[in-house]
Protein backbone atom coordinates (compact mmCIF):
# COMPACT_ATOMS: atom_id res chain seq x y z
CA UNK A 1 0.00 0.00 0.00
CA UNK A 2 1.07 3.17 -1.08
CA UNK A 3 1.97 5.62 1.83
CA UNK A 4 0.04 8.06 3.15
CA UNK A 5 1.10 11.57 2.04
CA UNK A 6 -0.25 14.05 5.28
CA UNK A 7 1.80 17.42 6.43
CA UNK A 8 3.79 15.80 9.25
CA UNK A 9 5.16 13.45 6.76
CA UNK A 10 6.86 16.17 4.45
CA UNK A 11 4.03 17.19 2.08
CA UNK A 12 3.85 20.94 2.27
CA UNK A 13 1.05 22.58 4.59
CA UNK A 14 0.13 25.33 2.32
CA UNK A 15 -0.49 22.29 -0.43
CA UNK A 16 -2.44 20.03 1.70
CA UNK A 17 -4.39 23.26 2.60
CA UNK A 18 -4.66 23.64 -1.53
CA UNK A 19 -5.66 20.41 -2.37
CA UNK A 20 -8.58 20.62 0.69
CA UNK A 21 -9.44 23.70 -1.30
CA UNK A 22 -9.68 22.18 -4.29
CA UNK A 23 -11.69 19.46 -3.04
CA UNK A 24 -13.45 20.88 -0.86
CA UNK A 25 -12.07 19.37 1.67
CA UNK A 26 -13.80 16.30 0.65
CA UNK A 27 -11.01 14.28 2.63
CA UNK A 28 -7.77 14.80 4.58
CA UNK A 29 -6.72 11.59 4.03
CA UNK A 30 -4.00 11.96 1.17
CA UNK A 31 -2.05 8.82 -0.62
CA UNK A 32 0.04 9.20 -3.80
CA UNK A 33 -0.35 7.90 -6.71
CA UNK A 34 -3.81 7.50 -9.08
CA UNK A 35 -7.38 6.31 -6.75
CA UNK A 36 -7.17 2.27 -6.22
CA UNK A 37 -9.68 -0.40 -7.65
CA UNK A 38 -11.95 -1.56 -5.30
CA UNK A 39 -14.51 -4.56 -5.35
CA UNK A 40 -18.22 -3.07 -4.81
CA UNK A 41 -21.75 -4.37 -4.45
CA UNK A 42 -22.78 -6.69 -7.06
CA UNK A 43 -26.36 -6.48 -8.51
CA UNK A 44 -27.40 -3.16 -6.61
CA UNK A 45 -30.50 -2.42 -5.91
CA UNK A 46 -30.86 1.32 -5.53
CA UNK A 47 -34.35 0.71 -4.62
CA UNK A 48 -33.74 -1.06 -1.54
CA UNK A 49 -31.12 1.67 -1.12
CA UNK A 50 -33.15 4.36 -0.22
CA UNK A 51 -34.35 5.88 2.94
CA UNK A 52 -32.28 7.07 5.98
CA UNK A 53 -28.70 6.25 6.54
CA UNK A 54 -26.98 7.63 9.97
CA UNK A 55 -23.85 8.50 9.50
CA UNK A 56 -21.39 6.80 12.17
CA UNK A 57 -18.35 7.20 11.34
CA UNK A 58 -16.27 8.50 8.65
CA UNK A 59 -12.94 9.73 7.43
CA UNK A 60 -12.51 13.52 9.01
CA UNK A 61 -14.15 15.77 6.73
CA UNK A 62 -13.72 19.29 6.76
CA UNK A 63 -17.31 20.50 5.78
CA UNK A 64 -18.67 18.58 8.67
CA UNK A 65 -16.05 20.13 11.28
CA UNK A 66 -18.48 20.45 14.67
CA UNK A 67 -20.97 18.31 13.30
CA UNK A 68 -23.15 15.81 14.65
CA UNK A 69 -26.45 13.99 14.11
CA UNK A 70 -25.59 13.49 10.52
CA UNK A 71 -27.58 11.17 8.36
CA UNK A 72 -28.62 11.41 4.68
CA UNK A 73 -31.45 10.93 2.98
CA UNK A 74 -31.99 9.08 -0.22
CA UNK A 75 -35.29 9.27 -2.45
CA UNK A 76 -35.66 7.49 -5.91
CA UNK A 77 -37.82 9.40 -8.34
CA UNK A 78 -39.07 7.94 -11.69
CA UNK A 79 -36.54 8.85 -13.91
CA UNK A 80 -33.91 6.78 -11.64
CA UNK A 81 -32.38 9.55 -10.26
CA UNK A 82 -31.55 10.01 -6.49
CA UNK A 83 -32.14 12.99 -4.47
CA UNK A 84 -29.71 13.56 -1.32
CA UNK A 85 -30.18 15.42 1.52
CA UNK A 86 -27.34 15.55 3.58
CA UNK A 87 -28.08 16.99 7.37
CA UNK A 88 -26.45 17.49 10.90
CA UNK A 89 -26.47 19.32 13.81
CA UNK A 90 -23.91 22.00 15.03
CA UNK A 91 -22.61 20.44 18.14
CA UNK A 92 -21.39 23.83 19.59
CA UNK A 93 -25.40 25.64 19.11
CA UNK A 94 -27.62 22.63 17.87
CA UNK A 95 -28.51 24.48 14.48
CA UNK A 96 -29.36 22.36 11.70
CA UNK A 97 -28.41 22.49 8.45
CA UNK A 98 -28.35 20.26 5.32
CA UNK A 99 -27.42 20.64 1.76
CA UNK A 100 -29.28 18.81 -1.11
CA UNK A 101 -28.01 17.31 -4.10
CA UNK A 102 -28.48 13.98 -6.59
CA UNK A 103 -27.25 10.85 -7.28
CA UNK A 104 -27.31 8.79 -10.41
CA UNK A 105 -25.72 4.86 -11.16
CA UNK A 106 -22.10 5.59 -13.16
CA UNK A 107 -23.06 3.08 -15.49
CA UNK A 108 -26.85 2.48 -15.71
CA UNK A 109 -26.58 0.35 -18.19
CA UNK A 110 -24.58 -1.98 -16.99
CA UNK A 111 -25.48 -6.11 -16.11
CA UNK A 112 -25.86 -7.00 -13.02
CA UNK A 113 -25.84 -3.66 -11.87
CA UNK A 114 -23.17 -2.04 -9.63
CA UNK A 115 -22.81 -0.10 -6.67
CA UNK A 116 -21.33 2.61 -7.91
CA UNK A 117 -22.66 5.94 -7.90
CA UNK A 118 -21.66 9.53 -8.61
CA UNK A 119 -23.20 12.06 -6.19
CA UNK A 120 -23.24 15.66 -7.16
CA UNK A 121 -23.77 18.69 -4.54
CA UNK A 122 -23.73 22.20 -5.13
CA UNK A 123 -21.41 23.93 -3.13
CA UNK A 124 -21.39 27.75 -2.62
CA UNK A 125 -18.96 29.88 -4.39
CA UNK A 126 -17.55 26.64 -5.85
CA UNK A 127 -20.29 25.75 -7.98
CA UNK A 128 -21.70 22.10 -8.28
CA UNK A 129 -19.20 19.02 -7.09
CA UNK A 130 -19.11 15.78 -8.26
CA UNK A 131 -17.67 12.83 -6.67
CA UNK A 132 -17.55 9.27 -6.45
CA UNK A 133 -19.58 7.17 -4.03
CA UNK A 134 -18.80 3.64 -4.16
CA UNK A 135 -20.95 1.06 -2.00
CA UNK A 136 -18.30 -1.75 -0.85
CA UNK A 137 -20.86 -3.91 1.42
CA UNK A 138 -24.19 -3.23 2.56
CA UNK A 139 -26.97 -5.54 3.57
CA UNK A 140 -29.42 -2.61 3.33
CA UNK A 141 -31.38 -3.12 6.22
CA UNK A 142 -28.68 -2.64 8.50
CA UNK A 143 -25.49 -1.26 7.18
CA UNK A 144 -23.41 0.21 4.31
CA UNK A 145 -20.19 0.31 3.67
CA UNK A 146 -19.27 3.37 1.43
CA UNK A 147 -16.08 4.60 -0.40
CA UNK A 148 -14.86 7.69 -2.49
CA UNK A 149 -11.55 8.89 -3.84
CA UNK A 150 -10.74 11.95 -6.13
CA UNK A 151 -7.43 12.49 -7.71
CA UNK A 152 -5.31 15.49 -6.54
CA UNK A 153 -3.21 18.01 -8.59
CA UNK A 154 -2.45 14.59 -11.00
CA UNK A 155 0.04 12.59 -8.14
CA UNK A 156 -2.20 12.33 -5.12
CA UNK A 157 -5.23 10.64 -4.15
CA UNK A 158 -7.88 12.16 -1.90
CA UNK A 159 -10.19 9.02 0.07
CA UNK A 160 -13.26 8.98 1.80
CA UNK A 161 -14.87 6.25 3.44
CA UNK A 162 -17.74 6.17 5.76
CA UNK A 163 -19.77 3.58 7.50
CA UNK A 164 -23.65 4.18 7.22
CA UNK A 165 -26.59 2.51 9.41
CA UNK A 166 -30.41 2.43 9.55
CA UNK A 167 -30.30 3.41 12.72
CA UNK A 168 -27.81 6.24 14.70
CA UNK A 169 -25.85 3.54 16.52
CA UNK A 170 -25.01 -0.26 16.03
CA UNK A 171 -25.70 -2.26 19.20
CA UNK A 172 -26.55 -5.53 17.49
CA UNK A 173 -23.37 -7.37 17.96
CA UNK A 174 -23.76 -9.58 14.68
CA UNK A 175 -24.23 -6.14 12.69
CA UNK A 176 -20.90 -4.97 14.19
CA UNK A 177 -19.05 -7.93 13.21
CA UNK A 178 -20.17 -7.37 9.49
CA UNK A 179 -19.53 -4.04 9.36
CA UNK A 180 -15.51 -5.02 10.85
CA UNK A 181 -15.51 -7.61 8.07
CA UNK A 182 -16.41 -5.21 5.18
CA UNK A 183 -14.15 -2.97 5.89
CA UNK A 184 -11.25 -5.25 6.01
CA UNK A 185 -12.47 -7.14 2.94
CA UNK A 186 -12.60 -3.62 1.13
CA UNK A 187 -8.84 -3.10 2.28
CA UNK A 188 -9.69 0.68 3.71
CA UNK A 189 -7.86 2.33 6.38
CA UNK A 190 -9.92 1.55 9.64
CA UNK A 191 -7.73 3.72 11.89
CA UNK A 192 -8.66 6.97 9.67
CA UNK A 193 -12.38 6.45 11.07
CA UNK A 194 -13.68 8.87 13.53
CA UNK A 195 -17.00 8.09 15.33
CA UNK A 196 -19.84 10.63 15.03
CA UNK A 197 -21.72 11.60 17.83
CA UNK A 198 -25.26 10.53 17.12
CA UNK A 199 -26.25 12.05 21.13
CA UNK A 200 -29.23 14.24 21.78
CA UNK A 201 -30.49 14.25 18.19
CA UNK A 202 -34.20 15.26 18.70
CA UNK A 203 -33.64 18.71 17.29
CA UNK A 204 -32.16 16.83 14.04
CA UNK A 205 -35.34 14.52 13.69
Amino acid sequence: MAPKARCSRGLPALLVVLAAVLLQAEAIDFGWGACPSKDVVQDFDVGRYMGEWYEVERYWQFFELNGKCVKAKYTLDSNGEVAVTNSMLDSRTSKASSIEGSAKLSSPDASPAEGKLSVTFRIPVVGNKTAPYWVLNTDYSNYSVVYSCSAVLGFLRAESAWILSRTRTVDDPAVHKAIEEAVVKAGISRNSFQKTDQQDCRAAD
